[in-house]
């Protein structure tokens, strides 16, 4: 799933492939959504599930990473593009974690391929869309610092040989707008040039799915 390089100091490099979207039986988006209550969509809030001050540790990764954490993306494409491959929503988790002494808030969306679908499973998008509309909102929110897995599919507690899971680990938002509705503000150049102005905040990368399916991190 990666291939060895030289560089032009005789440096050994590694690099990942680019992955495809058809590698993968299931797709997990984690959000670090922060410490504001506020940040939370309406339709999300009476999901919140509060552990009462027990440490929730984050997922663990078991698989190999494929893009390296980069600031400033966005996912604001895909619920939208999972929805169109007929990935279905099955599990919409928000909690109040505990890092360290710290309290922060954590939504995991699930989303299965309709081949690998359980009978137990439970389609959110028809039975629950507006937990789905939550989540599109959070994706479109915000630029984040995302990675992403290739992991061995889990389920159930148990390892399922020769089947993958995507996972998006999606940390420290930068909001698009302040918790009252104003636009975030950033200089357009450093601010000490001349003619440098506050222009509204955009995240300058996004994390797309391709038309051939392949999972790319491109320019805004």
């Amino acid at each position: 799933m990666s291939w060895m390089v030289q560089d032009c100091g005789g440096r050994q490099r590694r690099f990942a492939m680019k992955r495809s979207l058809s590698d993968f039986c299931e797709v997990v988006l984690v959000l670090r959504i922060g410490t504001e209550k506020g940040r939370i969509p309406v339709e999300l809030i009476d999901e919140l599930y509060d552990p009462g001050g027990r440490e929730v540790y984050p997922p663990q990764f078991r698989g190999e990473r494929f893009l390296e954490p980069a600031p400033d993306c966005s996912l604001i494409h895909w619920p939208e593009c999972l929805k169109v491959r007929k990935f279905q929503c099955t599990e919409i988790d928000l909690t109040q974690c505990w890092d360290r002494k710290n309290p922060y808030y954590r939504l995991l969306a699930r989303f299965v391929r309709p081949d690998f679908l359980q009978a137990s499973d439970r389609d959110f998008g028809e039975i629950y869309p507006s937990l789905v509309l939550g989540v599109k909102k959070l994706c479109a929110a915000a630029g984040y610092t995302v990675e992403a897995y290739d992991n061995p599919l889990n389920r159930n507690g148990k390892l399922v040989d020769g089947y993958r899971a995507l996972s998006i680990n999606a940390n420290a938002p930068v909001w698009m707008h302040a918790l009252d509705g104003a636009p975030a503000l950033r200089w357009d150049r450093p601010k000490n040039q001349d003619g440098a102005m506050k222009i509204p905040y955009t995240p300058a990368l996004v994390l797309r799915i391709n038309d051939d399916a392949t999972i790319e991190r491109t320019m805004a």
